[in-house]
């Protein structure tokens, strides 16, 4: 009896992440969750419906859950399938493979009645085990999906379409699958209402068994966006890092009950005479989170008070100057659950100069903000860490809220930044469970207008506007700029190429340290603004709140005509300078590079081969050929002076010819004086 205190001291010691046992029902897409966790690196083990390791022997059942979370092993395969008998039940406890991996299984506990809930569960789900419920919160789909699997049963004997066989079937019968399904409303309201008393009394047992709140993963937010879902999944458990969801299953039921209805409008017509707080379920299309349950005889139950609540993270956007940060903080922060700040470690007002240990705690102190909370810093930092916690200290400490700023490559200086990134910040972030977003901008001309229309506006205006509010004061402030051309524009616009290059390699390096990590494009969220959609719900971790906002525009582009050409004023020579290189895409006025890699595209274009220098070989011979030298101060714009004063000469061609040709001088004449008038002079006679 000692060996399972043992096996999860071990997993303690080394701070493994808990293991889970998650809790399900048929016609959830179960399936497709196991195989996208099956697939995902961040997983050891997930056994998907583990009541099929011994079908129907309530002693090795309960052996086999025990051994899957409280005593896993890497020796043997654990419960690879009946046929091949209990060994792995007494293989030895080894955990070696499960290094911050997720380890647990499924069941459907209507196919385990033998385990009791008063005691046989409260004895698995002990800590440091932790439970899970996967629930699909849309009653009536639920219904629906279960009389459209009677229809696969039927036609492919089998209720799952996973395997290649059974998907060979499906596109078989594709015919038969999308018959539309005849049901009447007050059959559908009564099926998706017992359900409603299934899920309440699923959420009630596990609650006690466990002996607290647990956590809900939604079948409707996984349709949404799987990795956030996911993520937060991961997140509550303890397993780091980030993934794409992948997976091979099948669906069947279409989103829009239109398509598997035969007559959806009466229907829906019954159903609003009927039940109706059921028909914004069947009207639904968007994967809608439904947290208040229907029950029957007219019940309802909210999920609230079974759900375990986590403190929303606060994030980091790490970003380069001009690239639309502004404009991304300002579109983030429309949810009432979503607060930024802007550019803290920017110029401190009081003159305060930073340190990396004054960073440190400036990055630790926001990491654990909270509304209402104490928000203080273990040491004095700059002014606007200062005021953003005394507002945030102001708050009801009841809301949920994630804060974020926005901290730039070069701030408070390039070395700090890199030092901070490469010594503390990473840790501290999976510390607070803090996000980081990188922003990047991959149309690399049009950032730099931006950045030199910037430079010259505060001498153009006495107020400088960096983010207008209105159109009226955007297009004051978009006259046309004078970019520099030649080898200095190619140099500039490869030191860009170089910041999104480093970014992605700094991203890449805080995802492998296990920080959770969104690289997002301004282009892409210029082109579709449903992204911001989901980076919204990122943040939150998948909560409503995201998408409850009301949607106005609050800043308007300086330079957001179409034809952005025109804002520089001489394109002409910039057109010039661009021709043959890598960079010629840009000569396309309507190219707008999308889709994350087009900088990578960039960066692996040829670069044409500079041409070569034509050396001086020429040496005049005789004294009328040979150029003279110029004083500098008297050739206007003579400004290479060497060490004996003297102008360089500059070639043309092959011929060396002073920067100012002089202009031919003639020697004055000397004038005779008389002798009488020097004589008069010398003693300076006063009538002289």
């Amino acid at each position: 009896m000692r060996r399972p205190a043992i096996a999860i001291a071990a997993l303690v010691a080394a701070q493994q992440p808990a293991p889970i046992v998650v809790f399900k029902k048929s016609r959830t897409g179960s399936t497709w969750l196991a195989d996208m966790l099956a697939q995902d690196a961040r997983v050891a083990f997930f056994r998907h419906e583990a009541q099929g390791c011994f079908t129907d022997d309530a002693v090795r059942t309960k052996k086999a859950f025990e051994i899957m979370v409280r005593r896993p092993t890497c020796s043997t395969q654990m419960c690879p399938n009946a046929k091949k008998g209990d060994a792995w039940l007494t293989a030895p406890t080894t955990t070696d493979c499960f290094d911050d991996k997720l380890v647990g299984f499924d069941v459907n506990p209507s196919h385990t009645p033998f385990l009791s809930w008063e005691r046989d569960w409260p004895q698995l789900l002990r800590t440091p085990v932790k439970t899970v419920v996967y629930m699909r919160t849309n009653l009536i789909k639920h219904a629906v999906s279960s009389l459209h699997a009677d229809v696969l049963v039927k036609a492919c004997d089998t209720h799952k379409v996973l395997s290649q066989r059974s998907k060979d079937c499906v596109e078989a019968n594709t015919e038969v699958l999308s018959r539309k399904i005849a049901v009447d409303a007050l059959s559908l309201s009564n099926s998706a209402r017992k359900l409603g008393r299934y899920w309440v009394d699923l959420l009630s047992n596990t609650t006690q068994a466990s002996g607290g709140k647990v956590f809900v993963l939604y079948y409707e937010a996984l349709q949404r966006d799987a990795s956030v879902e996911l993520g937060r999944l991961f997140d509550y458990v303890g397993v780091p890092g980030s993934s794409v969801p992948e997976s091979s299953s099948v669906k069947i039921t279409p989103d829009d009950l239109r398509e598997t209805l035969a007559d959806f409008g009466q229907v829906r017509r019954d159903l609003l005479r009927e039940d109706p707080a059921l028909v914004p379920q069947l009207e639904d299309t968007s994967f809608r989170v439904f947290r208040n349950l229907k029950l029957p005889d007219n019940k309802t139950q909210s999920i609230t008070q079974y759900e375990v609540q986590r403190p929303k993270a606060n994030f980091i956007v790490i970003t380069t100057q001009r690239s639309g940060s502004g404009w991304l903080l300002e579109e983030l922060q429309k949810p009432s659950c979503i607060d930024c700040g802007r550019e803290l470690f920017d110029r401190p007002e009081s003159g305060f100069l930073w340190s990396e240990e004054t960073m440190k705690a400036a990055v630790d102190g926001f990491l654990r903000m909270t509304p209402g909370g104490s928000n203080e810093f273990n040491m004095t930092v700059g002014d606007k860490f200062n005021w953003i916690a005394k507002k945030w200290r102001a708050e009801r400490s009841n809301k949920t809220r994630s804060y974020g700023f926005k901290w730039m490559l070069n701030q408070p200086s390039s070395d700090l930044f890199h030092e901070a990134f490469e010594a503390w910040l990473l840790p501290l972030l999976r510390e607070h469970r803090g996000k980081l977003v990188f922003l990047v901008r991959q149309h690399l001309l049009r950032q730099m207008v931006s950045k030199e229309a910037n430079k010259i506006d505060s001498e153009r205006f006495e107020k400088h506007v960096a983010h207008p509010h209105s159109t009226e004061v955007a297009q004051q402030h978009a006259a046309p700029v004078e970019l520099p051309v030649g080898h200095q524009l190619l140099r500039h616009l490869d030191l860009e190429l170089s910041k999104v290059a480093h970014m992605e390699k700094l991203a890449s390096k805080a995802s492998d340290a296990g920080v959770r990590v969104r690289t997002v494009s301004y282009e892409d969220l210029d082109a579709d603004h449903a992204q911001f959609g989901g980076l919204r719900s990122w943040l939150v971790d998948g909560d409503a709140c995201a998408s409850q906002y009301v949607d106005q525009e609050t800043i308007f582009k300086i330079h957001g005509d179409a034809h952005w050409q025109k804002y520089i004023s001489n394109w002409n020579e910039v057109s010039k300078s661009l021709q043959g290189t890598r960079y010629a895409l840009y000569l396309d006025e309507a190219y707008v590079p999308r889709g994350g890699d087009a900088w990578e595209k960039l960066r692996d274009a040829p670069v044409s081969k500079p041409v070569k220098k034509v050396h001086d070989t020429h040496q005049p011979h005789n004294k009328t050929e040979r150029p003279g030298r110029l004083y500098p101060r008297d050739v206007p714009g003579c400004v290479t002076a060497g060490k004996d004063h003297h102008c360089r000469m500059k070639t043309y061609g092959n011929r060396t010819a002073p920067v100012v040709a002089p202009a031919p001088q003639r020697r004055a004449s000397r004038t005779k004086k008389s002798w009488l008038g020097s004589w008069l002079r010398w003693p300076r006679w006063p009538f002289y």
